[in-house]
């Protein structure tokens, strides 16, 4: 699968946000609106605050969210009460889901934009990309905007996970154009066996980020596949 395309890229950890390609965003501010504040949750303000600028500045037919974890605060927050027998939230419920982030910044925008959400573990960058090269393949017109994030894990989950969670973002905005030629393939050189997990997904976003922010041609192995990104 081949596809070329314009990229601008923006990698958001904590308040602090670094533009990897294209313009640097205005600076940070919050930019929740006031009804959307009161019910939204840290992944959702982070979403919100470093996104809407984007699609204040770009045009957006499309938005991809990926995420490990999604609203995992909130989910153990649910599962503690139930565990306590207390009487559960219908907000909170409501907003448990992986979609809750997206939609609020669909609707902080005014904008009824599309929306899909992918999850995929370890691979969940790679859910993301593969998500956007089907549709930027079918559909090479669009503009797309990719959000990947989590929050960190809570301190109950920590000790279930190898890696250092920290809440972080990656956002890329796929537009038509001749800048980038993207390839995907299977096998990744040997690096990692079939059935072998890759790189951790919290540091699989950081070496990406970083590997963009260089504006030069590189590879990229997840599991059992390999991505060029190759600078035209």
């Amino acid at each position: 699968m081949q596809f070329r395309c314009d990229i601008q890229a923006w990698h958001a950890c904590s308040e602090h946000v670094l533009e990897l390609t294209g313009h640097p965003l205005p600076p940070t501010q919050s930019k929740v609106p006031a009804g959307i504040k009161r019910r939204a949750s840290q992944l959702s303000k982070l979403v919100i605050n470093t996104c809407l600028p984007i699609i204040a500045e770009r045009s957006v037919d499309y938005i991809v969210f990926a995420t490990q974890h999604g609203e995992i605060h909130r989910t153990l927050n649910l599962l503690t009460d139930l565990a306590s027998e207390e009487e559960l939230s219908p907000t909170a419920f409501a907003q448990s889901v992986t979609s809750t982030a997206p939609g609020l910044l669909t609707i902080a925008s005014k904008q009824p934009i599309a929306f899909t959400t992918v999850s995929g573990g370890k691979n969940t960058l790679q859910a993301g990309l593969v998500e956007v090269a089907m549709r930027f393949y079918q559909q090479p017109q669009s503009n797309i905007l990719l959000i990947v994030t989590d929050e960190a894990l809570p301190e109950i989950y920590q000790h279930h996970s190898a890696e250092q969670h920290q809440q972080n973002l990656l956002a890329l905005h796929f537009t038509q154009g001749q800048s980038w030629q993207i390839e995907c393939n299977s096998g990744n050189n040997g690096e990692h066996s079939a059935g072998e997990a890759g790189p951790a997904e919290t540091s699989a976003r950081t070496r990406f980020a970083d590997k963009l922010a260089d504006k030069t041609s590189f590879d990229f192995d997840f599991t059992n596949t390999r991505w060029s990104w190759k600078k035209l």
